[in-house]
């Protein structure tokens, strides 16, 4: 799968008024006369605005690849009109943060070491340009589109990403203490009480080799060592999600000889207890 690509597009003041079309509209069809075979829906796009007041004026996303259009808005020059109805590539861009207020200055991206072989800083003249990751990270810092804890974490992510780029997972041999977990009664409790979870309510999904997916959950703990915690009436067949909720969200359980009240996540639900006395009344 192709990673999003990031890119800056170019307006020219005299040939198109950038901050008015920004200032009425959120898509924005836009020229490409490069990269037109690499340029795909979903890529990052800083527009920046070219002459004494440079710099990024929005940050937008392509809304589809470089294709045949025609035509000109009310904010292209007079000169550039009869240019662009005749058919040319385009792309579509929505915009998805407007910094007309506070733009990324050229000076600003100018003096950022991190940004010294930014295409646009070399090469003045043209309309795409290309942006690695890295630069658009730095980008979108200097706009203030990160908080610092997703910078940080973007940071860490794409040094995993660079170092694991070559390799596949390691096949590790680790040595464990697991509780028993005897599989015959799980699957018959299964059988009696169906596929249906005893929490939710839900059917159980469809596995892909057939049959119905279910869970089961052991009310106090395995690792509790409570006695008899291996008996049906401590266990529920639970779909994978409420087994998860179970573990890991905030419960309280109050359990009688008949039944089972959850509480999770402040949401409360009645469960049946697996004895062997509500069993037999399942399979009358």
């Amino acid at each position: 799968m192709r990673a999003m690509a990031h890119w800056i597009f170019q307006a020219v003041p005299e040939k198109w008024r950038l901050r008015e079309a920004l200032e009425n509209q959120k898509d924005i069809d836009w020229r490409v006369t490069r990269y037109q075979h690499e340029i795909r829906t979903g890529d990052d796009v800083f527009i920046w605005q070219s002459g004494r007041d440079a710099g990024i004026y929005a940050v937008a996303e392509t809304l589809d690849e470089p294709h045949w259009m025609s035509g000109f808005d009310q904010y292209d020059s007079p000169s550039e009109r009869p240019q662009l109805s005749e058919p040319h590539l385009g792309v579509r861009l929505a915009v998805r943060h407007f910094l007309l207020d506070t733009p990324i200055s050229k000076r600003a991206v100018r003096r950022d070491p991190e940004l010294q072989d930014l295409s646009i800083l070399k090469f003045t003249r043209g309309t795409q340009f290309r942006v690695t990751s890295q630069e658009a990270q730095r980008l979108q810092s200097l706009g203030g589109l990160l908080e610092p804890d997703s910078r940080a974490a973007i940071e860490r992510l794409e040094k995993f990403n660079e170092v694991n780029q070559h390799r596949s997972a390691k096949q590790l041999r680790r040595i464990v203490s697991i509780f028993e977990r005897p599989s015959e009664p799980r699957q018959d409790l299964i059988d009696i009480v169906g596929h249906t979870c005893q929490v939710c309510g839900v059917a159980a999904f469809r596995k892909s080799g057939g049959g119905r997916y279910v869970e089961a959950h052991h009310i106090e703990q395995l690792a509790d060592r409570t006695q008899g915690n291996l008996r049906t009436d401590n266990v529920l067949v639970v779909c994978p999600t409420c087994h998860k909720k179970l573990h890991f969200a905030a419960v309280e359980v109050v359990a009688t000889k008949r039944n089972i009240k959850l509480t999770i996540n402040g949401d409360e639900f009645d469960a049946p207890r697996n004895t062997i006395e509500q069993l037999r009344l399942l399979k009358k």
